[in-house]
């Protein structure tokens, strides 16, 4: 207790305690000295004074005043269009939870005024009274002021979801993502339809493995349209990055790679295509040979193509998948049954691109070219039989599978930078 309220305490007593003698020798003197003990003349007068002093301290509450304090005519000068009607607990009450200190000091700035502001025109929040009190008033404001905060904040950090306009598709759906699990949990987390995530895993298969070949932190890019299309995909590793876009030519749609070779293009016709890209190269040839490892004499059962580690091998024929998996000294193989009683086998691969059952078509992707099994580098042993008899592959007419190009080479770059464009825009 400070040294001023300390003093008004003190006179209260004293008046009190002077109150209440007077009193007594008034009652004493009116109604004698044989009407009245000593001991009721007290407890008498003592009920008298203090009910006469509780009347008089509560005064002010029963007469409905709020003294006011100079804070309030104060602000009134500095906002004359909004003067504020607070009491001194509502100001002190403001300013503890806002931006000043020293209360003393009242410098204040527009931004404290327009809180204050707010808080004084905070009414009709509980029930329709006129009044709020000051606690809800200023929670009331923190929160709005909070989610004002927020909303800037949310605006401002880079989305996964963008709604653009691009390549004649209004209202299309930009998605942007990073691997986490595998592509297509991550895709549907974001809200990528499943039939938009099927048609990226089957146009850029030949390209990714995407059960295998992704990692934690690869990149995905995919628009959609309306119609819940797929109209580009980019999917981004830290060796490689492949994109697929749509492209229409009439009433023709398809879908192509960034060269323009065509996505799922595959050969149809009876004669066998080639298992690799480019001109084939023979290091070993079919017949007999001295092994290279074992340096004995032997039958070669098929012929050996040279090629780089990594080098993707294509099915030569349609056919089902007989075996995906280590054999022997084949290391990593691959066998085929195709029709007529064809079959086919893809030795020391370095990985696969199919499994056991899988239904293949000519030029699909298998499986890479590595070094598995006994062998003395990566190259690639291919087999051919006819009813289990094996043959020389190179009896048989084997062309390079073709591959179909964009129809307006023109008109698809035009596609690709109008969308790069897009794309770029967003973070």
């Amino acid at each position: 207790m400070d040294d001023k309220n300390k003093k008004i305490s003190k006179k209260v007593a004293f008046f009190h305690n002077g109150a209440i003698l007077l009193l007594s020798r008034y009652l004493y003197w009116l109604f004698g000295e044989g009407n009245l003990k000593s001991e009721e003349l007290l407890k008498k007068s003592r009920l008298l004074c203090g009910g006469l002093f509780f009347c008089l301290a509560y005064l002010p509450v029963l007469t409905n005043h709020v003294e006011k304090t100079d804070f309030s005519s104060f602000l009134s000068k500095n906002d004359e269009q909004n003067p504020l009607d607070l009491s001194i607990e509502t100001a002190n009450t403001a300013i503890s939870n806002k931006y000043f200190d020293n209360f003393a000091s009242k410098s204040l700035n527009g931004e404290f005024l327009a809180s204050l502001n707010a808080i004084s025109n905070l009414k009709n929040l509980e029930n329709g009274s006129p009044k709020t009190s000051v606690t809800s008033s200023t929670a009331v404001a923190q929160k709005k002021e909070a989610e004002v905060i927020a909303k800037k904040i949310e605006d401002s950090a880079p989305k996964s979801v963008n709604t653009i306009n691009v390549a004649g598709h209004t209202g299309a759906t930009l998605v942007k993502g990073q691997i986490k699990s595998s592509f297509y949990v991550d895709a549907r987390n974001l809200g990528i339809p499943a039939n938009v995530i099927d048609s990226v895993i089957r146009n850029l298969s030949s390209k990714i493995n995407f059960k295998h070949s992704l990692k934690k932190g690869d990149k995905f890019e995919v628009i959609y349209g309306k119609n819940k299309d797929m109209i580009y995909a980019r999917i981004t590793t830290k060796r490689t990055s492949v994109a697929a876009y749509k492209f229409t030519k009439g009433r023709d749609s398809s879908y192509y790679f960034e060269n323009g070779e065509k996505c799922n293009y595959y050969s149809r016709g009876s004669s066998f295509g080639q298992p690799l890209a480019g001109r084939l190269s023979v290091s070993d040839k079919f017949g007999r040979r001295r092994h290279p490892v074992t340096g004995r004499i032997h039958n070669h059962s098929g012929v050996d193509l040279r090629a780089p580690y990594g080098s993707p091998v294509y099915a030569i024929q349609d056919g089902i998948v007989k075996r995906a998996s280590t054999f022997a000294g084949y290391g990593r193989c691959v066998d085929i049954q195709h029709s007529g009683g064809y079959s086919s086998r893809y030795a020391h691969l370095s990985r696969y691109a199919v499994r056991y059952g899988s239904i293949v078509k000519k030029g699909q992707i298998i499986g890479y070219v590595g070094l598995s099994g006994v062998t003395t580098g990566p190259h690639l042993h291919l087999e051919l039989a006819r009813y289990s008899q094996v043959m020389n592959p190179f009896s048989v007419k084997m062309i390079l599978t073709p591959k179909a190009v964009v129809p307006n080479r023109l008109q698809f770059n035009l596609l690709k930078k109008q969308i790069s464009n897009a794309v770029s825009r967003y973070k």
